[in-house]
């Protein structure tokens, strides 16, 4: 251990700890709403975000303050529980929220910094000891006295501040370029709907009746085996690692050797999160849980993104335990299908808006790996953050 670091149990750190596990809105005599304060559960942390926000209940005002008796304020650090344990988020906003299933919230104590305390506990050696800590066969999770257990280090609160402030600022900065990307993925859907939703810049032409309602004369209904072809992914175990991003239904799980292909693509899921649909330009791989879809013309790719990532495929689970998407379901989705002269010159008009996000998304992935290299070495005193230049 550094000069000046010590070391403590993580529930020597923090005044307390919320575990509402079991409570449910029956219990408290009361339902869920259609609006109101969301619920948040452990499949709504991921990696850091909060992820599937569709996938969320709705409290009523009621219900919110006879739930939480301690509130969620920002500061708070997220823990899943179970299913899975130990992904975590750090609570950055005004936003009252209701914490649900196989969630703790930790609020920290004013001797420690809340965000270093965040960053810690993303570390290879405190995610190890909670692996180590967890016990089940089926569903592996960590009761609360053993997180509580699991050991922090850390340096004076001062050089706490500095070391979370390093790190805030790339985490601030891959923030900034998600928002941007999401804008500018707004615009093209916006221009997708004007042309193939609305045909906006085709009503000075005549339309015709199909199974879509009136589309312009020339254009045609057809499936999406039509345009593209979907092909299984594959397991990606036995690859080394290396630098193609390999996807599955949740996004990105690792880095490999090899690709599976290496043209526009769109991605769509197989199994689990089945409204993530991913577009790609650039050599990837996908495992069994996703498709992948050569295109069977050219400049369509960017339309078949929003067109599959519109239709909401969740409301077409063919599953049971876990959804579940099929070829045949894929493959039979109407599409109107333009000249292809239409496809060129909506591909023109996007590509910019696209070219901007992939180049956002280089930066925010080189930001992530400069975080993840950094992480270990800050919260081990290896490397020192000037603190007057951090604070």
């Amino acid at each position: 251990m550094m000069d000046g670091w010590q070391e403590c149990a993580l529930g020597d750190a923090i005044s307390l700890i919320i575990d509402h596990r079991g409570k449910t809105p029956k219990k408290l005599g009361l339902d869920w709403s259609l609006s109101g304060y969301r619920a948040l559960s452990a499949r709504n942390i991921k990696t850091g975000k909060i992820v599937q926000p569709e996938n969320v209940y709705y409290a009523s005002e009621e219900l919110y303050r006879k739930w939480m008796k301690e509130e969620i304020i920002r500061g708070d650090i997220l823990i899943t529980s179970e299913a899975p344990f130990g992904e975590t988020y750090y609570w950055n906003s005004d936003e009252k929220i209701i914490l649900s299933q196989r969630l703790y919230a930790l609020k920290c104590k004013n001797t420690f910094s809340s965000k270093f305390l965040y960053y810690f506990m993303n570390t290879g050696r405190f995610q190890g000891e909670m692996r180590g800590r967890a016990t089940g066969t089926t569903v592996i999770g960590l009761r609360q006295p053993e997180l509580l257990k699991c050991k922090i280090v850390y340096p004076s609160l001062c050089e706490q501040h500095a070391i979370a402030a390093t790190l805030s600022c790339l985490d601030e900065k891959i923030e900034l370029n998600n928002k941007i990307n999401a804008n500018l993925e707004a615009q093209a859907q916006v221009i997708f709907k004007s042309w193939f939703v609305d045909f906006e810049p085709f009503q000075d032409g005549e339309f015709v009746e199909s199974e879509l309602g009136m589309i312009p004369k020339g254009w045609r209904v057809g499936v999406l085996s039509e345009l593209i072809n979907v092909k299984y992914g594959k397991d990606h175990k036995k690859l080394g690692d290396g630098t193609i991003p390999v996807y599955g239904s949740g996004g990105i799980m690792r880095y490999a050797e090899k690709a599976l292909y290496e043209r526009e693509s769109v991605l769509i899921p197989r199994k689990g999160t089945l409204n993530n649909v991913i577009y790609i330009n650039e050599p990837f791989w996908t495992v069994d849980t996703m498709f992948y879809s050569e295109m069977r013309h050219p400049h369509i790719a960017k339309f078949i993104y929003f067109l599959v990532s519109g239709k909401n495929l969740a409301s077409m689970n063919s599953g049971s335990a876990v959804p579940s998407m099929t070829t045949d379901i894929l493959n039979n989705l109407l599409t109107p299908i333009a000249p292809d002269s239409i496809f060129y010159e909506y591909d023109r008009l996007v590509s910019p808006l696209f070219n901007a996000i992939h180049k956002n998304t280089k930066q925010s992935n080189t930001l992530a790996a400069l975080r993840g290299t950094l992480l270990p070495k800050l919260m081990s005193g290896e490397i020192e953050v000037p603190m007057e230049e951090s604070m």
